[in-house]
């Protein structure tokens, strides 16, 4: 649910768990294209929340959900952002209508995804495929798409190869197709992986735009599921759209997992990849 806050804070209170972190052996300093567009902010290390940094009033952390193989390895992990003024948490959404709200969008976006970055290979696991969600507005705000995020993961010596840039389905169906297409197009072209996220709750027979995007990877709507679990024959229908994805030479993620019978369910029906609270809740990073 989107939760929205009257006021925004112009500053915090450090907590007594945050030091300073200044140490680029490390990789736990902003990159010189992030420290342009904020000046004023610095990265700081939480024993409980690893890497978190301040911005628009607001403190700014990192979760990750994993990824795993249907026999429960970890192919990767989704980074979701983390938002509090003064103990109050903040939804992604409302964070980022705030960024908008200030003309930082672009700026907050790049922000965010640095600091996942950071907190990602700080920590044991990450070795993994990281999935960043691409906020819809960056489309038409952004001309050469992923240009600057890799100078920043050559900052850190990681590559686009290793980074999933997730685009939500709404996107594709009612969003502006043809800055999509350039998008996608641009990051492809410099080594992203593709993802489609959220695919076949509304739409379910879209595959139209899927053939001509070509995702790498797509994440199929947990209502998919639901639906699947409800019927008489579950499986069938479920299994005809994955059928349909694999020729696309698509990997296909069953999102949203939340019992025993649902991870039963995906397997049977085809599915290469799965995520949900079953598999693994969103967790924090640790200071490493």
């Amino acid at each position: 649910m989107d939760q929205s806050i009257p006021v925004v804070a112009k500053s915090l209170t450090a907590p007594s768990s945050l030091t300073s972190v200044t140490s680029p052996s490390c990789h736990n300093s902003l990159p010189p294209r992030v420290q342009q567009d904020w000046p004023r902010i610095a990265l700081e290390s939480d024993a409980l929340r690893g890497v978190v940094t301040r911005a628009l009033g607001l403190e700014i952390s990192s979760v990750f959900q994993p990824i795993v193989t249907p026999d429960g390895q970890v192919h990767g992990e989704e980074a979701l952002l983390r938002a509090r003024s003064h103990g109050l948490k903040i939804s992604p959404v409302s964070v980022f209508r705030i960024a908008a709200a200030q003309g930082s969008l672009v700026a907050f976006d790049r922000l965010a995804r640095t600091l996942h970055l950071i907190n990602f290979i700080s920590q044991p696991h990450g070795h993994g495929q990281l999935y960043l969600n691409v906020h819809p507005r960056l489309l038409g705000e952004v001309s050469q798409h992923g240009v600057v995020f890799e100078e920043i993961l050559h900052s850190v010596s990681w590559e686009p190869s290793q980074v999933t840039l997730e685009f939500l389905e709404d996107d594709v169906a009612q969003g502006d197709y043809a800055r999509l297409r350039e998008a996608v197009n641009n990051y492809r072209r410099r080594g992203y992986g593709i993802a489609i996220d959220n695919f076949g709750g509304q739409q379910p027979n879209r595959l139209d735009n899927l053939w001509e995007l070509a995702p790498d990877v797509v994440k199929l709507d947990r209502r998919l599921l639901l639906r699947s679990e409800s019927s008489s024959r579950p499986h069938k229908k479920l299994e005809k759209l994955i059928d349909l994805l694999h020729e696309l030479n698509t990997t296909v993620v069953m999102a949203g997992i939340e019992t025993e019978t649902q991870r039963q369910l995906a397997i049977d029906s085809g599915v290469d990849l799965l995520q949900g609270y079953w598999l693994g809740e969103p967790k924090l990073a640790k200071a490493s």
